[in-house]
């Protein structure tokens, strides 16, 4: 609510203040119908309360966008793949400079040394002596990026330096300890990157000037753009932009810029650590740095390396009892050559087994043909596998993707030896471990290393 009400008071942008809080502070999974009504509250107060002190017109005096040719779309798709080059270059450079600071870097090894309340100093008397030559970059920019989206005119080796020096400053202002987000140095970045990228197709394809809108059109979309890749908020920025220019028009594309950064961004640099996938294994509230130690770990640290397994011609009832006797939620289903052909799960049986109930007379007797269901009728036979040595990340990702539950483990030069299954509830286990072990090696530097064999 206070992040909803915040964005919403603050850009005059109430729906898009919303989604925010929806997307991006609760995450995907959490669109419960009682934390929206509060949200939808808290945005229409704040904005209501800004209004009435500030006016209502939008945070940014935005020129009326224009269209000169349908066939311009093409070139917000160019400008969408740049501005996921620019939003990972961006957030990678953070990670790096926290990294510098730490001390975790070759090379900067001496700054880990230096005393952390000493590290704001040096990244602010960096940030001043940068400043001295490009005073855009000081605070939060929006004076600058106004004057982009009123087409002040910028040379283009400007828009190209201060998007360079805003991105390097930004990253150490955010290593060195300084207070500060994504939000508003995205935008910068976004708006200097499309009025750039609007200059450098004039200046190399001359003859489509007169198809193409001026360059602060490309500036609000590639704001929107970079700032949807780097938060991870299609949404939010779409609807953001949406608000604050109020012309439909704007909307194909600024929904083809977006859409192709932030879906680019997810194939290259996908987010295990979002709230999407770490509450379906219940992670949620792991911070920046143990999600970190998260997607370290490897599919064969937390694998099962003894599935239950089951012949494709068992009957669905006693697969039932065998599975209930165990106390195990999957099985690997194998023929007689000893071939995996499916994965079973309780849910699978309990499937079939509320079919039979339905039938008349199914308390006394079950129908022929329902008595003679095997595994092979009922279990998953189309089967995602995870390797052995690839990331835990990238095999939740995966499961996630097909709403998953578990996955059997081979080894990349043999497919089809099975060596263990991976579950959603191992995984957690797993992770959870992790971070209690590096959590105990501040108090017991030296841990056991007995392999812990989970057994049912």
């Amino acid at each position: 609510a206070g992040a909803a009400a915040g964005l919403a008071a603050g850009f005059n942008a109430p729906i898009a203040g919303v989604f925010f809080a929806l997307e991006v502070v609760m995450g995907a999974t959490s669109f419960a119908t009682s934390a929206v009504s509060v949200v939808l509250l808290a945005a229409v107060v704040a904005a209501l309360i800004a209004q009435i002190g500030l006016g209502a017109q939008p945070a940014f005096d935005l020129p009326v966008y224009q269209v000169r040719s349908p066939l311009e779309l093409p070139l917000y798709l160019g400008l969408g793949l740049g501005a996921s080059l620019v939003s990972l270059v961006y957030t990678e450079s953070i990670r790096g400079a926290k990294a510098c600071f730490a001390g975790k870097v070759p090379g900067f090894d001496f700054l880990g040394r230096i005393p952390q309340p000493i590290h704001p100093i040096i990244g602010g008397a960096i940030v001043g002596v940068v400043a001295l030559q490009f005073p855009q970059i000081l605070g939060v920019g929006y004076e600058t990026v106004e004057a982009m989206l009123q087409d002040v005119e910028f040379p283009l080796y400007l828009l190209v330096v201060l998007l360079v020096v805003k991105l390097l400053m930004t990253a150490i202002s955010a290593g060195s300890g300084f207070i500060g987000g994504l939000f508003a140095p995205a935008m910068f970045l976004g708006a200097s990157f499309g009025s750039a990228y609007a200059k450098m197709l004039a200046v190399a394809f001359p003859t489509i000037c007169d198809q193409m809108a001026a360059p602060p059109a490309y500036a609000m979309v590639g704001m929107a753009a970079v700032l949807a890749a780097s938060v991870r908020a299609p949404l939010t920025a779409i609807l953001m932009l949406f608000e604050l220019t109020r012309d439909y028009r704007i909307v194909l594309p600024l929904m083809a810029a977006v859409g192709l950064s932030v879906w680019l961004v997810e194939r290259i640099k996908p987010t295990f650590n979002s709230n999407s996938n770490l509450q379906q294994i219940g992670l949620s509230e792991l911070k920046d740095e143990q999600s970190e130690i998260v997607q370290q770990i490897l599919v064969e640290d937390a694998m099962y390396p003894y599935p239950k397994k089951l012949p494709a011609t068992l009957g669905v009832l006693d697969a039932a009892v065998e599975m209930t006797r165990d106390r195990v939620r999957s099985a690997l289903v194998f023929d007689e050559a000893e071939q995996l052909v499916g994965i079973l799960s309780l849910e699978d049986i309990n499937r079939a087994l509320a079919i039979w109930q339905t039938y008349p007379n199914s308390l006394t007797e079950i129908p022929d043909n329902l008595s003679s269901q095997t595994l092979i009728d009922i279990c998953t036979t189309e089967i995602l596998y995870a390797w052995q040595d690839e990331l835990l990340s990238e095999a939740l990702d995966r499961m996630s993707l097909r709403g998953l539950h578990q996955l059997p483990v081979v080894a990349r030069d043999k497919p089809d030896c099975i060596l263990g299954l991976l579950e959603k509830e191992q995984i957690a286990l797993t992770c959870n471990l992790a971070v209690t072990r590096k959590a105990l090696r501040h108090y017991l530097p030296v841990l056991p290393t007995t392999d812990i064999v989970i057994s049912h």
